[in-house]
């Protein structure tokens, strides 16, 4: 072989490789006829569903049915396999049983259609369902979240916009009011849900939204307690700051009262050491009058000193 046709051999290959899947898919292909897209298994009971499959390719084929899910039960496929010739159908019936606990959920399942170049899907929901004990005590607990949601807001009311926040710069897990706020309109769009679910008996849907209902108050209400230890260390720190500024301004005063007593006592002290000043008063009767010394001669006059006397009118 001449490498030329050596290296064309590749090229044949995918050419003709899709040609010859889309052969085998006309030889062999199924499809599943009729299932239900939901299968209700109350708890501690059983459900039957019947899965039709049709060969829609050009040789008969034998086929087995596999169940894929999640949920706790168990299931029964009869028969085991089967052989369905070109064009023909073939049913498969199961069994679910499910155990007395009441696990309520909804399970995405699926059904696998296997055989020879055969590999069928389809999905459906396996939806177990309460018992009537289970259902009254969900639509208790629908009763419980209520009260519970209404308790919150007015927790939330006794403290709201009651003192400072105190947050520290950065600090991102701080609570704040409107993050409190937020939470309660989540909380009440839940019990509205619940509300919804249990009024149409969908005791499922119910069930999930109470346990999430459940886990957001409990959130709430560490949010309200934090929210409060938060305004008390506020509040607190507020009148340690009003303390140490009322006691800075009473020092203030005190040392310029001091500080005024002190100059007070210095100048009084002042004025009692000077000398003092006596003025002459003019009395009625009497009238002053210079004597001069006589000069003793030979001696000229420098200064005149005058001495007073009182003298009685005439």
């Amino acid at each position: 072989m001449s490498p030329k046709a050596i290296l064309l051999i590749p090229i044949f290959v995918a050419l003709l490789l899709p040609a010859y899947v889309f052969a085998q898919s006309l030889d062999y292909g199924f499809v599943f006829l009729d299932f239900p897209a939901e299968i209700e298994i109350p708890a501690g009971s059983s459900a039957i569903a019947e899965v039709a499959v049709k060969n829609i390719g050009r040789l008969s084929n034998i086929v087995e049915l596999e169940i894929e899910t999640t949920a706790p039960i168990s299931a029964s496929i009869v028969p085991g396999s089967l052989a369905v010739a070109e064009g023909g159908t073939g049913v498969f019936s199961i069994s679910f049983f499910r155990p007395p606990e009441n696990v309520i959920n909804k399970y995405p399942s699926k059904l696998r259609l296997k055989g020879k170049n055969v590999d069928v899907t389809k999905d459906f929901i396996l939806l177990l369902t309460p018992s009537p004990e289970k259902k009254f005590e969900i639509s208790n607990n629908y009763l419980v979240l209520l009260n519970r949601y209404e308790s919150l807001s007015k927790k939330f009311g006794q403290v709201r916009d009651t003192g400072c926040v105190f947050v520290e710069a950065g600090d991102v897990t701080a609570v704040t009011p409107k993050q409190i706020v937020d939470s309660l309109q989540q909380l009440r769009g839940i019990v509205g849900d619940t509300k919804t679910a249990v009024d149409k008996g969908d005791f499922v849907t119910a069930s999930i939204e109470e346990g999430k209902g459940a886990g957001l108050a409990d959130r709430i209400d560490s949010e309200i307690n934090s929210l409060k230890t938060s305004q008390e260390s506020c509040e607190n720190e507020k009148s340690r700051v009003s303390s140490y500024l009322t006691g800075g301004a009473i020092g203030t005063t005190l040392g310029i009262v001091v500080i005024v007593v002190i100059l007070g006592l210095a100048t009084w002290k002042h004025y009692k050491n000077a000398p003092r000043v006596r003025r002459l008063i003019r009395t009625p009767g009497y009238s002053i009058s210079s004597k001069p010394q006589e000069q003793p001669s030979g001696v000229k006059r420098v200064e005149r000193d005058f001495k007073y006397e009182f003298r009685k009118k005439k």
